[in-house]
C-alpha cells in the first residue's frame, strides 16, 4: 500500500513539472493568433502575450552582435541625446547647449571615436536655431535646420558635412508655410528621404523626395494635393510621416472627401513604390492609431498604442500581436533586420521578435529614459540616458547592434 502511493506521488509530480514547463514555455513565445479580415482591417483573435512577462534578467541570445559604450562630455549634463550615426569606428549624436542667462540655444553636433575613446565638437548651430533629424550615410552626415521657434512662416535648410573632408553646405532649403513643420529626414538602402509642402492658393501639395548620394540625384516619389480653399470644405490628401522600405516608402495620409455635402476625414497608408510604373497602393486603411511603421517584402509591422502587429503581406492576415503592460503605452521605431524584428516599448526598454518563430526577447531591461531606435546601414543604436540623473557624471550610454555581425 505504502509503495503504491509512493508511485502516486511519483506520478503526480511529474505531471505538475510538465504542465509547468509548458507554461513557461508559452510565457516566452508570441503564438500565431488567428484573424478575420473586415474591410481590409485587421481584427484581433484572442491569442495575446504581454511585453512585460519576460525575465528583467537580460540574456543576450541574439545573432547580432551588441555593444554597449559610455561617452562623457560636459554638454550632457542634465541633456538626452541618441546615437544619430554609427559605423565601425564612429557614433554621431547632438545636443542642446544654452548659452546666456536669456535662455538663447545652439545645437551641437559630437563626434565620438570608438578607437580612441575621444569626443570632439564638430558643429554649431547658429543662435536659436535648431538641428533636427540627425542622420548618416557613408562618412556624410545630413540634417535640417530652422528656427527653434516655429512661426507662420518657417524657413528651413537640408544641411550636410562630409567627416572624410570636413566640407560642409545646403542641400536643399524651403518654406513652411501655415504652421506646417520642416521636413523630417530619414536613411535607408544608402538613400536619403523626406517630405517637403507648399502651399499655392491654398492647395497643399506634399511631395515625397528621395536623394541618392552616389548619384548626387533627387528624385520625386510620390505626390499628393490638399485643397483648403474652404477650410470646412477640404478636400483631398496630405502626407503626414513616412518610412522608407525596400522598394519604396510608406506613407500614413489623411484623406479628406466631399460626400453628401459633408467633410469626411480618414487616415491611410499608402505604399510609394520607386518605380514610377507601378501606382501606389493603400496597404492598411483607416490607419487613424498608428504611431509607427515599417515593412519588407514579406512583413508589415504596425506600432499602435498598447501593441505591435505583425501582418503577412501576401495573406493580408496577422501573423503575430505583442501586447504591452498598458493600452496607453506606445510602441515605436520598429526596424526588420534579418529574422529579427526590433522596437522600442514606450520610453524605456527595448524588445526584438524572431520573426520565423515567433519568439521574442528582451533587448534591455526596463530602464527610463531609453531613447527610440537609430539606423546606419547594418548598424542600429539607442542611448540609455544616464545624463539626466544629476549623478550620471556627465555620461550616456549608448547601445549599438550590429546586424551583420555575429556575436
Amino acid at each position: 500500500m505504502l509503495s503504491s502511493n509512493k508511485n502516486k506521488v511519483i506520478l503526480l509530480i511529474g505531471v505538475l513539472a510538465i504542465i509547468l514547463l509548458i507554461i513557461v514555455y508559452r510565457m516566452n513565445r508570441i503564438e500565431t493568433p488567428q484573424y478575420s479580415q473586415n474591410n481590409g482591417n485587421i481584427l484581433p483573435g484572442r491569442t495575446e502575450i504581454t511585453d512585460t512577462q519576460s525575465s528583467s534578467n537580460v540574456e543576450y541570445r541574439s545573432k547580432h552582435k551588441i555593444d554597449t559604450l559610455f561617452v562623457k562630455h560636459h554638454l550632457l549634463k542634465n541633456n538626452s541625446t541618441a546615437p544619430s550615426y554609427i559605423d565601425d569606428r564612429t557614433i554621431i549624436f547632438d545636443v542642446d547647449q544654452y548659452i546666456d542667462e536669456k535662455g538663447t540655444s545652439v545645437h551641437n553636433i559630437l563626434k565620438f571615436d570608438r578607437d580612441k575613446n575621444k569626443t570632439e565638437n564638430i558643429y554649431q548651430s547658429k543662435p536659436n536655431i535648431s538641428i533636427g533629424s540627425l542622420v548618416g550615410i557613408n562618412n556624410v552626415l545630413y540634417w535640417v535646420e530652422y528656427p527653434i521657434y516655429l512661426e507662420s512662416v518657417t524657413p528651413w535648410e537640408i544641411k550636410y558635412y562630409s567627416l572624410i573632408t570636413k566640407e560642409k553646405g545646403t542641400l536643399r532649403k524651403g518654406v513652411g508655410e501655415d504652421f506646417i513643420n520642416p521636413p523630417v529626414l530619414f536613411v535607408e538602402n544608402n538613400q536619403l528621404s523626406w517630405i517637403e509642402k507648399r502651399i499655392d492658393e491654398k492647395v497643399v501639395t506634399s511631395e515625397a523626395i528621395i536623394y541618392n548620394p552616389d548619384s548626387n540625384k533627387q528624385a520625386v516619389v510620390g505626390v499628393s494635393h490638399l485643397n483648403e480653399k474652404d477650410k470646412n470644405k477640404k478636400d483631398g490628401q496630405f502626407m503626414l510621416h513616412h518610412r522608407p522600405i525596400e522598394g519604396g516608402l510608406l506613407i500614413n495620409q489623411s484623406v479628406f472627401k466631399r460626400v453628401n455635402n459633408k467633410t469626411t476625414k480618414n487616415f491611410d497608408l499608402y505604399f510609394y513604390p520607386y518605380n514610377k510604373k507601378i501606382s501606389p497602393t493603400v496597404v492598411y486603411p483607416n490607419s487613424n492609431e498608428i504611431i509607427d511603421f515599417t515593412a519588407n517584402q514579406e512583413w508589415l509591422v504596425l506600432c499602435t498604442y498598447g501593441k505591435v502587429q505583425v501582418i503577412n503581406r501576401k495573406s493580408g492576415k496577422l501573423q503575430y500581436e505583442a501586447l504591452g503592460e498598458s493600452k496607453e503605452m506606445t510602441f515605436d521605431t520598429p526596424f526588420i533586420r534579418g529574422e529579427f524584428l526590433y522596437y522600442r516599448y514606450s520610453t524605456n526598454q527595448i524588445f526584438k521578435l524572431n520573426l520565423k518563430n515567433g519568439v521574442k526577447e528582451e533587448v534591455t531591461s526596463p530602464r527610463s529614459i531609453t531613447s527610440k531606435i537609430f539606423n546606419s546601414n547594418h548598424f542600429l543604436g539607442f542611448a540609455y540616458n544616464q545624463s539626466v540623473n544629476p549623478n550620471s557624471d556627465n555620461r550616456v550610454e549608448f547601445t549599438i547592434i550590429n546586424t551583420a555581425s555575429v556575436d
